[in-house]
C-alpha cells in the first residue's frame, strides 16, 4: 500500500508543475504581447517635437566651452561690403593672406574659389604666386 500512495502524491505534483509551467508560459505570452502592443503605440505618437524641445533644452542649459584662441574666423560679409561699398578684390585677398602668414599659422582654410576672384590681371598673378607659396593653405 504503501507504494502506491508514494506514486499517487508524485503525479499530483506533476500536475501541479505542469499547471505553473503553463501559467508561467501565459505570463510570459501576456508580458510579450503587452509589450508588443506598447511599442506600437509608442511608434505611432509624434514625439518629435519634445525631442526637438528638449534638444534647445540641453544646448541653452550646457555651459560653453572655454575657446583656445588657437583658430581665428575671418569673414567678408554684407557688413565688409557696405562698409568699402564694394566687394573684396584680389588685392585685398593678398594682402589678408600676407598678414595672416606673417603670423605664421600651422593652417590656413581658404573658403573661396580663387576663380570666382575678381580683380586686375596684376592682382590675381599676385594672388595666386602668394596662394602657391603658402605651406598649409587649403582651399576645399
Amino acid at each position: 500500500m504503501m507504494p502506491s500512495s508514494t506514486s499517487h502524491v508524485t503525479s499530483v505534483n506533476m500536475d501541479q508543475q505542469s499547471d505553473i509551467d503553463a501559467s508561467s508560459w501565459k505570463q510570459k505570452i501576456l508580458r510579450t504581447l503587452v509589450a508588443a502592443g506598447i511599442l506600437l503605440l509608442l511608434s505611432y505618437l509624434p514625439f518629435e517635437r519634445w525631442e526637438f524641445f528638449t534638444y534647445d533644452l540641453r544646448f541653452n542649459f550646457k555651459p560653453t566651452s572655454p575657446t583656445s584662441g588657437h583658430i581665428q574666423t575671418i569673414a567678408f560679409n554684407r557688413e565688409t561690403i557696405k562698409k568699402w561699398s564694394r566687394r573684396p578684390q584680389a588685392k585685398d585677398f593678398d594682402q589678408l593672406l600676407k598678414k595672416v602668414t606673417a603670423a605664421n599659422p600651422k593652417a590656413i582654410v581658404f573658403l573661396l574659389k580663387p576663380q570666382d576672384i575678381e580683380g586686375s590681371q596684376a592682382d590675381l598673378e599676385s594672388l595666386a604666386k602668394t596662394i602657391s607659396s603658402i605651406d598649409g593653405l587649403h582651399i576645399p
